[in-house]
């Protein structure tokens, strides 16, 4: 008897495949976060901002790539999918994958500060102080979205395989 609950399905997926559990959490997930938009009757270019995808995005990439270089750091997207790599390796992916994430973490709330102080210097508005807010609320929205999509995952990678070794 076939099973109709998918996530029953997803568990029956073999743990050595975990790249079709990786995109199928990933579908879920953004799933759940569009779903969530929708309800409220916005577009969704409201919650498009190039600036506040910048900030959480390249920015933190670009000051971990300085910080210990660009080849390393871009080793740590391929270091899972390696078939002979030493644990030293994965230990160092890990480890960069971590400061990463704590990078975005920080550099959101920088951004969400900056922003509520230029935001509370201009008081005279009122729309444009709501509107402000809202642009604000991206950086750490896409931080947030960055951890969960990339950093977590990559990180689940890179344990198991250490797990493997």
């Amino acid at each position: 008897m076939a099973c109709a609950c998918p996530c029953l399905m997803i568990m029956r997926i073999k743990k050595e495949n975990i790249m079709v559990r990786y995109l199928i959490s990933i579908v879920i997930l953004l799933g759940g976060i569009i779903g969530s938009t929708l309800p409220v009757g916005n577009t969704p270019g409201l919650y498009i901002d190039w600036h506040s995808l910048v900030i959480a995005v390249v920015l933190p990439f670009l000051f971990v790539g300085i910080l210990l270089g660009f080849r390393k750091t871009g080793m740590v997207f391929s270091a899972p999918f390696k078939k002979n790599i030493e644990a030293k390796q994965l230990l160092f992916a890990y480890s960069i994958l971590k400061i990463y994430g704590w990078v975005i973490c920080i550099v959101s709330i920088i951004d969400v500060l900056i922003g509520l102080i230029t935001v509370f210097s201009n008081t005279n508005n009122i729309d444009a102080i709501s509107r402000n807010i809202a642009v604000i609320s991206l950086t750490p929205l896409y931080g947030a979205i960055i951890n969960i999509v990339l950093v977590v995952p990559f990180m689940i990678l890179v344990r198991e395989k250490l797990r493997k070794i």
